[in-house]
């Protein structure tokens, strides 16, 4: 199993400083400091700041804090309360459910984010059309009530996707949330899929790097197995073909 980062790095004005895997770092109130110097202020910005009635000189006094670590982990705590989540996937044949956030998918991945407005837009229209049919209707309806694992899908934006299985799927939502993603044998393929389907270059390049090194350690019979799903897709039969070509010949990392 190979571990993948991609974290996105937060916009400041000022460099920025991440003491997060420090030894001497001390964190009292879930962040880190630095103390930054005039020198890393652009003209531009202190321009920008002086028209906001900012005094240049008392810039040698600014710090900036960061540790991304608090918000990952605050990311995690999110996912794993059905109730501070609002998109539901149903995925893979025995309708695994994966909750995610609408905010940080549509934000992160073009893909997800048509996909989530379009889905959103149906679900509002049904919605309306369901509140003028009642209105319209001599008698009224009364909705049998609901288990409760099928209330909290009811009240949520809900996607069903049947393309993936779950521990693929669970990992591309992982990433896209926190970042990072476990690359296994068993998941690779799927991922690679995941990857080309949902435009991630990064993540494709992850996934073919760790195929190269599966080359060396007796992994490739694994991954040609959980490739039977995926027979078919563009990605899942060019990496096949690739990992068949590199086997009896010279190796490439490139996708």
């Amino acid at each position: 199993m190979a571990g993948f980062s991609s974290m996105s790095p937060l916009l400041s004005t000022c460099e920025k400083f991440d003491y997060s895997d420090s030894e001497d770092s001390v964190t009292s109130s879930g962040y880190d400091s630095a103390v930054l110097s005039v020198g890393n202020w652009s003209d531009s910005e202190i321009e920008s700041e002086d028209e906001g009635g900012f005094n240049s000189d008392d810039m040698a006094d600014i710090m900036i804090f960061e540790n991304t670590k608090p918000i990952t982990n605050t990311m995690e705590y999110i996912l794993s309360m059905p109730s501070l989540c609002d998109v539901v996937f149903i995925v893979g044949e025995d309708e695994s459910i994966i909750r995610g956030l609408k905010a940080v998918l549509a934000s992160r991945n073009r893909i997800f984010y048509d996909m989530l407005m379009k889905k959103d837009e149906i679900e509002s229209q049904d919605a309306t059309e369901s509140t003028k049919k009642s209105k319209t209707s001599r008698f009224p309806k009364f909705k049998k009530k609901s288990r409760k694992s099928n209330q909290d899908v009811e009240k949520k934006l809900t996607v069903v996707i049947k393309d993936y299985d779950f521990n693929v799927f669970s990992r591309l939502i992982s990433f896209l949330h926190l970042g990072e993603v476990s690359v296994t044998p068993e998941t690779v393929v799927g991922l690679m899929c995941a990857a080309d389907e949902f435009k991630i270059p990064e993540l494709q390049q992850a996934c073919w790097d760790f195929c190269f090194r599966c080359l060396d350690n007796g992994n490739i019979a694994t991954i040609v197995q959980s490739s039977q799903f995926y027979r078919g897709r563009p990605a899942a039969d060019d990496l096949m073909f690739k990992l068949v070509g590199m086997m009896g010949g010279p190796k490439t990392t490139s996708v």
